[in-house]
């Protein structure tokens, strides 16, 4: 089994577009969003975002799709996270992985899971893969 690695980046949210989801009734709330990413550290490059999301007034979720073109640890390619997340009362909890098969070039066979965490030090995205 190949050996599990660790990355440490910091990202920044460049662009951040939202509208109602037209899929969903109105008073849904839901709604879709476009973001995209700068990231610095172990990961370097972007990413393009597609997310839904909702909130009401007793919890925020949501659901995305993440397209990385980046550097990991020096290897360049293409992968794709998906994540999702609940934030209930302040108590936030969420998965991250990567997506198997995704990875491109010489991130090709790249596989993991991430957490994400954002407070008064920034955005935080750590990695923990396999190639």
């Amino acid at each position: 089994m190949p050996e599990t690695h660790h990355a440490a980046a910091t990202f920044t949210v460049d662009a951040w577009e939202e509208a109602p989801q037209p899929a969903f009734p109105e008073e849904a709330g839901v709604l879709q969003a476009t973001l995209r990413k700068t990231f610095a550290g172990d990961l370097v490059g972007t990413s393009t975002v597609l997310m839904l999301m909702t909130q009401n007034d007793e919890a925020r979720a949501y659901v995305a799709q993440e397209y990385v073109t980046a550097a990991l640890h020096g290897r360049k390619g293409t992968f794709i996270l998906q994540h999702s997340a609940v934030d209930e009362g302040g108590e936030a909890r969420g998965a991250w992985l990567i997506v198997p098969g995704s990875g491109t070039g010489d991130l090709e066979g790249l596989r993991g899971t991430a957490t994400f965490q954002h407070d008064a030090r920034g955005a935080r995205l750590t990695l923990d893969y396999r190639l």
